[in-house]
């Protein structure tokens, strides 16, 4: 599976997809599933031209694909804005990213009600979730690197999501030896240890949660 299978995967499972029972989404649009899905499948696609800053190339490429977009404008603005929430940073430097990226909380496209922002912390919850051992990069956790903890926290948690109890199960599997050797991290201000990683992570997970539910 890849990555975008992982985030598709856990976006089904954060709005009950397959399960009985009352849901938290179930009241979702099939056109905001369109434009939910079509946000995943683009907000790394910036990646192609360097980790850094790939998350406010949503609407460049979007552009820069035309008509092979098959959107409108109006289309094109709205899902690169989802895209792009999903990452980064505000001007002032705060990560959560959605009020300032997503400027309507819904949208009215052709007559129909699109919950941006709700979509935005949809995506970025579940991509916050897709993390698991299999994106654990194993040369790179042979030896100290910048990408050391990112593959580390891959490697180390196992998620579990039960949304009809409103659950969300994060555990680890850690050594006494993983917390005391310290790594450079820079997406997260450089904190060098393992507990830094996993509280800022959890952290992200938790404000995004926080913004599905408002």
């Amino acid at each position: 599976m890849s990555h975008i299978d992982d985030v598709i995967n856990r976006a089904g499972q954060l709005i009950g997809v397959g399960k009985d029972g009352p849901q938290p989404f179930n009241n979702i649009q099939p056109y905001e599933t369109f434009v939910l899905l079509y946000a995943i499948l683009l907000h790394d696609a910036g990646n192609a031209y360097g980790r850094a800053g790939h998350e406010a190339r949503p609407f460049e490429i979007l552009r820069d694909m035309g008509d092979l977009s098959a959107l409108e404008d109006v289309e094109r603005r709205l899902i690169a804005s989802i895209a792009q929430a999903h990452g980064g940073r505000t001007e002032d430097g705060n990560k959560d990213t959605i009020p300032v990226v997503v400027r309507q909380d819904e949208s009215s496209i052709d007559g129909i009600n699109v919950r941006g922002r709700r979509l935005a912390a949809l995506l970025r919850l579940a991509d916050e979730l897709s993390e698991n051992p299999r994106r654990a990069d194993e040369l790179a956790l042979s030896g100290p690197s910048v990408s050391y903890l990112p593959n580390f926290y891959c490697k180390a948690i196992n998620t579990n999501i039960d949304i009809l109890s409103g659950a969300i199960t994060l555990a680890y599997t850690i050594t006494k030896e993983d917390l005391v050797v310290a790594h450079p991290d820079p997406e997260n201000d450089n904190e060098p240890h393992v507990c830094g990683r996993l509280y800022s992570q959890a952290h992200l997970k938790v404000r995004s949660g926080a913004s599905l539910l408002q």
